[in-house]
This record gives structure tokens, C-alpha cells and sequence, in this order.
């Protein structure tokens, strides 16, 4: 499932960012993930903090959904300024 301007709150290091994001093949619990779907989801997101001064490549965090609730946890690959892309394994968590 790929969901566009997702509200989020990501958290790096016990500091939390509000953002934006679009997310691709994020299945949520109990949601069937189709024959040959990848095991991973990834996100870009977007903020008016500039993540390059809290998101360096390879850093671990959790990635909130505003609306659901649900988390997941996820790794920086890519960063610049007010963007970063993310990848995250498995089910988000409720």
C-alpha cells in the first residue's frame, strides 16, 4: 500500500521532528501483502526542520503516523536538508 502526504513525527536519538511523508509499500497489521510484495517499505519525508542536523545516513529511528498511531522502525539512507529517505523492515507496529 503507498499512502501520500502522511502526516508524521519521526524520532532520532529522544528528538522528535514533526514531518511530512509519502510511503510506499507500508502494510499495515492484518492487511494482506500480495504474493511478491518486498518485505520492505520505504518513506521520504519531508520537514521544516532540516534533518541533515538530525538524520545522518545510517542513523536508526521511529517513524510515528499522526493519524493511526502506528510506528515502525526505520533507517536513514539518503539525507539532504529538509529531506530524508528511509527504509523500514516487516509490519508497522500498532
Amino acid at each position: 500500500m503507498d499512502f501520500s502526504e502522511v502526516d508524521v513525527l519521526i524520532v532520532l536519538d529522544g528528538l522528535a521532528v514533526d514531518g511530512t511523508a509519502d510511503i510506499r509499500d507500508w502494510y499495515p497489521p492484518g492487511a494482506e501483502r500480495p504474493p511478491g510484495a518486498p518485505e520492505q517499505w520505504s518513506a521520504s519525508i519531508s520537514s521544516e526542520y532540516p534533518l541533515t542536523a538530525v538524520a545522518p545516513v545510517g542513523a536508526h529511528g521511529d517513524l510515528h503516523v499522526d493519524e493511526t498511531g502506528a510506528h515502525a522502525r526505520f533507517e536513514v539512507v539518503q539525507v539532504a536538508d529538509y529531506t530524508a529517505q528511509v527504509l523500514g523492515r516487516g509490519d508497522i507496529t500498532p
